[in-house]
């Protein structure tokens, strides 16, 4: 199902909650936080695009 779109709906997720953040819709992390997501988020997809293995978008 997720296959060939788990990094990009990853980093899609992860755009998601600085643009609310911005609009003044909701503050999801906190300012003193943000270094440490911007680290939890580059790490989680260096980790995301060694596990996958097959081109964006395509399910083999």
């Amino acid at each position: 199902m997720l296959k060939g779109n788990k990094t990009i709906l990853f980093a899609l997720a992860t755009a998601l909650v600085p643009v609310l953040s911005m609009a003044g819709i909701v503050e999801l992390i906190p300012e003193a936080y943000t270094n440490k997501y911007l680290v939890v988020v580059a790490v989680i997809t260096a980790v995301l695009r060694v596990f996958t293995t097959t081109p964006v978008g395509k399910k083999e």
